[in-house]
């Protein structure tokens, strides 16, 4: 099975973070084929990308796109959510509804 994991990384690590990882480890060590896509809370830095990343994070039309590549080129069976606030945001949930892979958020 192919096994799409989303994740937003935090600034300081924290249980979630441990938890995406820890996922990924053992989905593999079961034989399965999983590809973490993550965005980092390190990019937000300055006013600048403050102001973005907040306009975008309801819908960010680059991380729709980003993740339409993603699921074309890996073909998942499935894509595991975990956080995707602010970066990544709702618009990578179309993504998956319109390729018609099924989705489970944590």
């Amino acid at each position: 099975m192919r096994i799409l994991l989303l994740h937003n990384r935090y600034k300081m690590a924290g249980g979630e973070d441990v938890v995406v990882h820890a996922e990924q480890t053992m989905l593999e060590a079961h034989g399965e084929d999983v590809r973490l896509v993550e965005a980092d809370n390190d990019e937000i830095s300055g006013i600048a990308t403050e102001m973005r990343v907040a306009a975008e994070a309801m819908y960010s039309w680059k991380w729709k796109r980003r993740l339409d590549a993603e699921l074309a080129s890996f073909r998942p069976d499935i894509v595991h959510a975990h956080n995707l606030f602010p970066i990544m945001s709702p618009s990578v949930l179309y993504s998956c509804a319109n390729a018609g892979i099924p989705i489970v958020q944590t």
